[in-house]
């Protein structure tokens, strides 16, 4: 573990945290290996992003959702999971997510929100892969955050074949043994190769 692994955990340890609460604070850490990737889970556990409901709360008028034009509370939580033209492509992350995983994987609210719980079907070793994963998924989102149209599954598909690749080419770079988190990266590019996603 790093020096700055220990002291984050001793700082956890003072503060009492729960293994779930270590997981969301580590895991913009722990996303990637591309600083990118890290600093943009690390705004969205932050809630750096202004939702409709901010904006009301500041300018003291009613905007509602900008996808769905519903005049609701469009906070956080609806934006990026509970707006109904946002829950399909979800569904279609989690059909590519099982296949990187396991049939097991199931996608969950709090998963999407805080990267924890994470399913027990994900061994520890492949964190960093379902991290980066739901980071892409993420960022598809806020690249049409005020438009009208919805996240589609084969925007994410072409910034997941870029970034794996990128992803392994740095692991190349950095070592020339073949890690487990290369090998992993490839099974994503193999998936994508196949077109195993074609019906979705």
């Amino acid at each position: 573990m790093t020096k700055y692994g220990i002291i984050i955990d001793q700082l956890m340890d003072m503060c009492q945290m729960t293994e779930i609460k270590k997981l969301i604070l580590l895991s913009p850490k722990q996303t990637s290996l591309s600083l990118h990737w890290r600093l943009f889970t690390w705004q969205f556990i932050h809630r750096s992003y202004v939702t409709p409901h901010k904006m009301e709360l500041m300018f003291k008028k009613n905007i509602g959702c900008w996808r769905c034009d519903l005049s609701i509370k469009a906070d956080w939580q609806h934006m990026f999971y509970e707006c109904h033209l946002i829950k399909p492509y979800w569904d279609k992350i989690n059909y590519f997510l099982q296949m990187v995983f396991n049939d097991k994987f199931q996608i969950s609210k709090s998963i999407i929100l805080f990267n924890a719980p994470v399913p027990d079907c994900v061994p520890r070793t492949k964190y960093v892969i379902l991290w980066t994963l739901l980071a892409i998924a993420r960022k598809n989102i806020t690249s049409n955050w005020k438009s009208k149209a919805s996240p589609t599954f084969k925007q994410f598909m072409n910034m997941v074949s870029a970034v794996s690749q990128l992803e392994m080419n740095t692991i190349k770079g950095r070592t020339e043994r073949t890690t487990s988190l290369y090998v992993a990266w490839q099974k994503v590019t193999e998936i994508l190769e196949n077109n195993d996603c074609s019906r979705l």
